[in-house]
């Protein structure tokens, strides 16, 4: 009687398995789409996070600066031959902001006759913030 052979193995079986995850580790077509899928969303949101940090700052800076425009003109006391310190530090607080609305900042301007009857008091809202 002759000897058979062996069945040869069949794509089902435990080589045929082997050899499906061996072409696919070798297939190297669409790994740079996979990668910008999964890198992609991190990048976009540090460019995002970097160009917000950068509006605060800007903003922040014009704000400083406002104020401190604002504040130069009351301890002068002389605007345009008005002495009116409430209007003149909101007409040099305002006409110095750029990309924020006036009516979103609150402000207080008080006379004193001079520095020393000064008191500041902090007002804090309902969260205890300023």
């Amino acid at each position: 009687m002759p000897l058979q052979s062996a069945p040869s193995p069949k794509a089902g079986g435990p080589k045929g398995i082997r050899g499906i995850a061996r072409r696919f580790a070798r297939n190297r077509s669409g790994i740079s789409a996979v990668e910008f899928a999964l890198l992609g969303p991190i990048f976009l949101l540090l460019i995002v996070a970097i160009m917000e940090l950068g509006l605060y700052f800007g903003n922040r800076a014009i704000i400083d600066h406002a104020v401190q425009r604002g504040a130069r003109t009351v301890r002068i006391g002389y605007v345009d031959g008005a002495r009116t310190t409430q209007t003149s530090f909101e007409n040099a607080l305002c006409g110095g902001l750029v990309m924020i609305s006036c009516q979103d900042i609150s402000y207080s301007v008080k006379a004193y006759a001079n520095f020393t009857s000064m008191s500041y008091t902090t007002t804090l809202d309902e969260d205890g913030g300023l």
